[in-house]
């Protein structure tokens, strides 16, 4: 004791005599350490602002901070003042290996107990030291398993209990984790939903009661799994985890036919008020077709035969909105839940035509314009990418969906051998870039001549004589 206050008396004499330092310590304070772990949320902290501790937890591969500070009495010394006016030389044994300096930056990368130790060489030789005990933690992480996500024809009893199921990994040999069923009929409940049973193992064995359902439909449930893991008491922090959320449904046993319920939207906006919804079984004749209402959001079909079917839908006031093909695969006694799963996308580009009069059906219209018309029922003609050429020729005008070429003098050779381009996009992104059009004269009529197209590089070129 005599050794220590000796020290810090020669360490006052030094910090008082021609130093800036802002510690004036008592000749009877002691000089004591400390162990400040800055973890990778609070990096760039000031370590000393940070309680010290003598039990910490971090995850593995963590990036972290370990500052050693050192105390006058209750004043805290800057990590330069200490190397400066107080110590000959500190250092850490991590792991058994011995580091040097005041503060150490990394990480751990093996689940462990490691204790860690700081020391501080006074100037008269003496070393003191402080221990911090570090739980390097594996993160924990619950899967669920069973039942499947979206099974629907699980026989539901309140005597025959159902399997849950699930895996963990991230446990630690200091943890204990206890998984909780969290178990609703109302997904809007799911968040806050307390659990109905607990387990330390890896499964569960839970009636589920089929008595609050419907006698014409099936009982719906959704669960999730949540896991804590209880650390050491010295901690004060639990490990957590928790599953996704799923549904899993009963089976009916009074029919032998099964529906579908679906949910349908269109991409870009329309409020997909004409929606059918066809439904085809495969390899079999068999087919049923309904309308989908906006008003609710979904459609249930009518009763269908179990087996394999092709589940389509198309817009019928904007018919170029169509979906991609869906195959079920159907159970008798089942409501299968598809959920939002037919989406209406517009993949049709605009339509270009001549416009013609009824009483020239075949010729240009009037002897000195070319006029056609862009049209697009879909998610509609975006105007603004409107493009026309032919040749010397530019469009004389680009009026709505309208473009018009205009001329006074006969058409030439050349001019008619070069092709005719319009094209534009739909707000959708189609477009018609690929497609051409050719104008052959009439005969002995410089002014008049036929159209012919369209022509496009991705289809049938086969020549089209538009009526």
């Amino acid at each position: 004791m005599k050794k220590l206050l000796l020290s810090i008396t020669c360490l006052w004499m030094l910090l008082s005599c021609g130093s800036d330092s802002l510690f004036h310590p008592d000749a009877n304070q002691k000089m004591t350490l400390s162990i400040h772990l800055v973890p990778s949320s609070l990096l760039g902290t000031n370590g000393a602002s940070i309680s010290a501790k003598k039990v910490a937890m971090v995850s593995l591969d963590e990036e972290v901070e370990l500052w050693g500070i050192v105390h006058i009495g209750d004043s805290v010394l800057s990590l330069s003042e200490a190397d400066s006016f107080a110590i000959r030389n500190s250092y850490w044994i991590v792991e058994g290996d011995t580091l040097s300096g005041s503060k150490l930056s990394g990480s751990f990368d093996k689940a462990a107990i490691d204790t860690i130790q700081f020391h501080a060489i006074d100037l008269l030789g003496d070393t003191l030291r402080d221990t911090l005990i570090l739980y390097v933690n594996t993160p924990l992480k619950i899967t669920a398993v069973s039942p499947l996500d979206n099974q629907l024809d699980l026989p539901l009893s309140t005597t025959n209990a159902l399997d849950f199921h699930w895996t963990l990994s991230g446990v630690d040999s200091w943890e204990t984790p206890v998984v909780s069923l969290h178990l609703v009929n109302n997904v809007t409940q799911i968040d806050k939903a307390d659990a109905v049973a607990s387990s330390i193992g890896t499964s569960l064995h839970l009636p589920v009661s089929p008595s609050a359902c419907p006698a014409d439909s099936q009982c719906r449930y959704w669960w999730r799994l949540t896991v804590s893991v209880q650390s050491p008491m010295a901690l004060r922090n639990e490990d957590f985890d928790s599953s996704d959320i799923r549904m899993f449904q009963s089976r009916r046993t009074d029919v032998d036919s099964a529906r579908i319920s679906l949910s349908v939207t269109e991409e870009n906006g329309n409020n997909a008020t004409g929606i059918i919804v066809n439904a085809h079984r495969v390899n079999q004749s068999e087919s049923q077709r309904w309308t989908f209402n906006p008003t609710t959001g979904f459609v249930t079909s009518p009763n269908l035969t179990p087996g394999n079917w092709i589940i389509t839908a198309w817009d019928s006031l904007f018919t170029e909105y169509a979906s991609e093909s869906l195959r079920v695969d159907l159970g008798a006694g089942v409501l299968h839940n598809l959920g939002e799963i037919l989406v209406l996308r517009d993949r049709i580009a605009p339509q270009v035509e001549p416009w013609r009069d009824s009483r020239m059906p075949y010729d240009i219209v009037d002897v000195d314009s070319l006029v056609f018309l862009l049209e697009d029922n879909g998610t509609g003609l975006d105007t603004a990418t409107i493009q026309a050429s032919w040749g010397t020729y530019p469009a004389t005008s680009i009026i709505g969906n309208r473009v018009v070429f205009q001329w006074t003098t006969g058409i030439s050779n050349s001019q008619l051998a070069t092709p005719l381009k319009i094209w534009a996009k739909d707000r959708a992104g189609n477009s018609n870039s690929n497609c051409t059009w050719s104008i052959k004269k009439m005969t002995n009529s410089p002014l008049e001549g036929l159209v012919y197209g369209p022509y496009c590089s991705s289809i049938d070129t086969t020549i089209q004589v538009v009526p």
